[in-house]
């Protein structure tokens, strides 16, 4: 019980504010109602580079002088400076025919991630969002540097499985029928992959509850954003054994 309470205390926490400097001309100093995606995927993020930068075993204490730590609480900060505020966010969002002020779906918020992590040249993270619940090696291996790849294998998700596609399943001929991936890293940099699911039309479907637990006990797994509209969380975990498919979780 106290090695999870160390690690939830160690987590970033974004949540609404109010009266910080208003976004451009819109005069709104407060995200109440509409910031709940936008917080989430904050905490996705500081996840991530919490990982990257501190290291997954790295645990908070009061008054920690970790500069890096510090340095990360300062790139969240509601200021228009700060590279991953929520300013910067509700502003990227415009790109995404979002307008200041107007709540985000998932998607939007890995949208916007992706792209203001080219601003981020501490962290040099590769950021991949496989569309069509489609996951291509090749595209993530062009994203990373110093890669070489020859015969693309593509994965897909199908009745909450990953299933191999190999080329030859795909290519009228067959000539690329091995499926095989060669590459060189040289220097692979850290990739954060975001995959939009959408588990269920009206409500989630309890058939996917296994299957997310599973990929909650990852290493490499930094949660999931979900929830419905103007009401999102971020699923960090669950605990072992339990019954229930998310058992913590951080609005």
């Amino acid at each position: 019980m106290q090695a999870m309470e160390q690690h939830i205390s160690s987590l970033i926490w974004c949540t609404y504010r109010k009266n910080f400097r208003a976004i451009g001309g819109t005069g709104l100093t407060s995200d109440a109602s509409w910031g709940c995606t936008m917080r989430c995927g904050q905490m996705v993020l500081a996840e991530a580079l919490s990982r990257l930068h501190l290291g997954r075993d790295w645990r908070w204490t009061a008054g920690t002088g970790n500069r890096s730590y510090h340095a990360l609480l300062r790139m969240f900060l509601d200021k228009p400076d700060s590279v991953y505020s929520l300013q910067q966010i509700a502003q990227f969002g415009v790109d995404f025919n979002r307008k200041v002020g107007e709540w985000f779906g998932p998607n939007n918020m890995c949208q916007v991630i992706k792209k203001m992590a080219k601003y981020d040249g501490w962290s040099n993270l590769a950021i991949h969002i496989a569309m069509d619940m489609t996951i291509v090696e090749s595209e993530i291996y062009a994203l990373c540097k110093g890669v070489e790849v020859t015969g693309a294998k593509r994965h897909s998700y199908q009745d909450g499985h990953m299933k191999s596609i190999s080329p030859a399943e795909e290519s009228p001929d067959g000539a690329t029928a091995n499926g095989g991936v060669s590459l060189r890293c040289d220097e692979f940099k850290p990739l954060l992959l975001f995959v939009p699911l959408r588990l269920g039309l009206e409500t989630f479907e309890k058939q996917y509850s296994e299957p997310l637990k599973a990929c909650l006990h990852l290493p490499q797994s930094i949660g999931m954003i979900g929830g419905r509209p103007r009401m999102a969380f971020w699923f960090y975990g669950c605990q072992k054994g339990d019954g229930k498919a998310m058992r913590w979780c951080i609005l």
